[in-house]
């Protein structure tokens, strides 16, 4: 075998690994990093970076650095990835790390308000080429909304109806029992469809109030 085709011989190898990790379940996977197998945080990206940057998007809303915080999360998902108690448990366990992100950068967003840093509400590039202005305005007026709420209030609301996760997965994300969050998803839906209903935009867009969330 000639020298050179060593590095070569090296390269496809490194591919049938990178192929094989990125086929693995996530129990699989999870042990692939906690072991320190190359091409196993690249697989991990691939699968989840979208759901975290959809999650930390429909919970945040207009304003702030979306990809900084998908960074932020996968950064700290890395560092705890050993920590975890089931391997099986991959997805839930990087989206609780994603929840605590997106509630310490609400926090962030509350402190800049006080020390009249804010925004100024101007829609981000979220708002796409071609969306129709009002669409954009009852967007921005309806995470007006979601700002007034509390941060587990909004994240459970937002992880449950936006991001569309089940309602165990929303409740193990922000720390809570199903039955509890039950109860809160009804309260604070209610609430919104109220302040909603006082809202001359949003008030159009309007539907009844999901089944699940109505209280017991």
């Amino acid at each position: 075998m000639s020298s050179t085709s060593l590095p070569l011989a090296g390269h496809r190898l490194a591919l049938v690994r990178s192929v094989r990790v990125a086929e693995l379940d996530d129990a699989a996977l999870a042990r692939s990093l906690i072991e320190g197998e190359a091409g196993a945080p690249a697989a991990v990206w691939d699968r989840y970076a979208a759901v975290v940057r959809g999650l930390l998007r429909r919970a945040l809303g207009p304003g702030g650095d979306i990809e900084d915080l998908v960074q932020e999360t996968f950064l700290l998902f890395f560092r705890q990835i050993k920590g975890i108690r089931d391997p099986a448990a991959l997805r839930p366990f990087l989206i609780g790390i994603a929840t605590r992100v997106a509630r310490y950068d609400l926090r962030r967003r509350r402190l800049r308000r006080w020390i009249f840093l804010t925004d100024d509400g101007v829609m981000p590039e979220e708002a796409r080429e071609g969306t129709a202005p009002e669409v954009r305005q009852a967007l921005q007026r309806f995470y007006q909304l979601l700002d007034r709420l509390d941060d587990k209030a909004r994240l459970l609301f937002a992880l449950r109806n936006i991001q569309g996760l089940e309602l165990a997965e929303a409740a193990e994300a922000v720390g809570v029992s199903v039955a509890t969050a039950k109860r809160h998803l009804a309260k604070v839906t209610a609430r919104l469809h109220a302040m909603a209903q006082g809202d001359p935009v949003l008030s159009t867009y309007l539907d009844a109030v999901p089944e699940e969330t109505q209280g017991d």
